[in-house]
């Protein structure tokens, strides 16, 4: 298949390029989608799709505009490029809604599932992958039914996953395996045939089976290669090198680490390749060879800020976009319950009525309360000291918020509150970046690393990273607490 594919991909460009020139049939537009769905290249998938959309449209071939549009919004998720994949995936929700097939709707949901887990939203993840399973069962072609069931537990499982409950994802990962494994062509769905195994292997490894892992991560990478699965077998690589280094196997672990960069590298998926360059940080500095070791860590560092960037920026199109859903259903509710609002407006009326009667009664009685209730606040406020602390404790109680909601005026309102825990920071580091000193805010306040990663949305790998780079900045003993050393600064 990878050479066929690679055969037809040339001329598939090249008549994909010259739409003035001919009007392409329903046939011509199916193979450019079917070679789109096999390429591990993003702009190459995406710049063959939105010719095939353009070539549907112009035709009016509703099914091949809505491959064209699932196939760009399922090229961003593989890449890990999750608001891209969302906006995409909205952008679809017409027209695949309209052509009522539940082949393409259970695809759609399941990739608004998996994005809203990715950016934040379980909630919303869970609900939208739920009402997925019934559309999914409804496809009549087997191999299409298993592979979109198979795929709507798999996102359920990483739902699971990244709110740190393993127990309740392993259930899922075993459904999704089994409805896998019953897909007789396999080669109709990429990654298909090594994502299971690689799947099963994350089973073994949460689990603790140590052996049974090792074993299917290998097959995957074998599998991954013959059939050209770039991302799965980046996973799986990225998989043995964990694995391998938590044994102490530094040179295997080094081995399988660069096979997954090469991976990576090739399907563009920065997330993955962060991780990986992680990995290589920690086998070179077990390897002792330092200078490797901290090149690796900073392309991580790199990375991970950009991706932080981005992922901010990332949680508004999903926001916005489940405000519009809910205002939607706002709207359709009020519409049908107008009848009964009119009812309880003239119950309101008569309520109004009442209040105004009662209010009268007891006018006499409030306005003695609030004269006791000013001379309270007077004598409160002669009291210097107490006046002190309640402000200060409730600005301590607002900055704790803030840094919990992950909110951008955070550093600089703890800037206001103390001033002086910042330029000590530059004063021993003068290099010291504003993302770290945050960092070093959030350890002051005695935040743990897992309500870091909590509230800062990034991995636990991330957060020790940063904690490893601030240590050599500031000069900070290994054997040193750094949420001690920070309070006594």
């Amino acid at each position: 298949m990878r050479r066929v594919i690679a055969k037809l991909l040339p001329v598939l460009l090249i008549v994909a390029g010259n739409q003035s020139k001919a009007q392409y049939n329903k046939r011509q537009i199916d193979s450019i989608l079917d070679v789109v769905s096999h390429t591990n290249n993003l702009e190459t998938g995406i710049d063959m799709g939105e010719k095939a959309f353009d070539a549907s449209a112009a035709i009016h071939y509703e099914e091949g505009m809505v491959r064209a549009l699932l196939s760009r919004a399922s090229k961003y998720i593989n890449t890990s490029h999750f608001d891209e994949a969302f906006k995409a995936a909205v952008a679809a929700e017409g027209i695949t809604v309209k052509l009522d097939d539940p082949r393409y709707i259970a695809v759609l949901e399941t990739i608004k599932g998996r994005c809203y887990a990715r950016l934040g939203f379980p909630k919303e993840a869970g609900e939208t992958l739920f009402s997925a399973i019934p559309i999914a069962q409804k496809i009549k072609d087997a191999d299409q039914r298993h592979n979109r069931l198979g795929n709507i537990y798999d996102v359920l499982a990483e739902n699971h996953q990244l709110l740190k409950q393993a127990a309740k994802a392993l259930p899922f990962r075993q459904k999704a395996y089994m409805e896998y494994v019953k897909i007789v062509d396999k080669r109709k769905f990429p990654n298909m045939a090594s994502m299971p195994l690689c799947n099963l292997a994350d089973n073994f490894l949460t689990i603790k089976q140590f052996d049974s892992a090792e074993f299917y991560f290998k097959k995957a990478t074998f599998v991954s290669e013959a059939y050209n699965e770039s991302f799965v077998k980046g996973a799986a690589f990225t998989a043995l090198g964990d694995l391998y280094y938590q044994q102490t196997k530094y040179q295997a672990a080094k081995f399988s680490y660069k096979n997954a960069v090469d991976a990576f590298a090739e399907s563009k998926d920065t997330r993955m390749l962060k991780n990986t360059y992680i990995g290589l940080s920690k086998v070179y500095t077990a390897l002792n060879e330092k200078t490797k070791a901290q090149q690796y860590l900073k392309r991580s560092v790199d990375l991970s800020d950009s991706i932080a960037d981005a992922e901010k920026a990332a949680i508004k199109g999903p926001l916005n976009y489940i405000i519009e859903q809910k205002e939607q259903q706002d709207a359709k509710k009020s519409s049908r319950d107008f009848r009964v609002i009119l009812f309880i407006g003239s119950l309101l009326i008569i309520a109004i009525c009442a209040i105004i009667f009662f209010h009268r009664k007891f006018k006499k009685r409030l306005q003695v309360n609030k004269e006791k209730a000013e001379e309270l606040i007077k004598r409160i406020e002669r009291n210097d000291d107490y006046r002190t602390l309640a402000s200060k404790t409730e600005e301590l109680k607002e900055i704790l918020h803030m840094a919990a909601s992950n909110h951008p005026a955070f550093m600089a309102k703890y800037n206001q509150f103390d001033p002086e825990f910042s330029k000590k920071l530059v004063d021993i580091s003068p290099n010291i970046l504003a993302a770290e000193i945050e960092f070093c805010i959030l350890l002051k306040l005695n935040f743990n690393t897992q309500e870091i990663v909590s509230y800062t949305k990034v991995a636990v790998r991330t957060v020790e990273g940063r904690k490893y780079r601030i240590r050599k900045k500031l000069r900070i003993p290994s054997n040193h607490d750094l949420n001690s050393w920070m309070n006594q600064l």
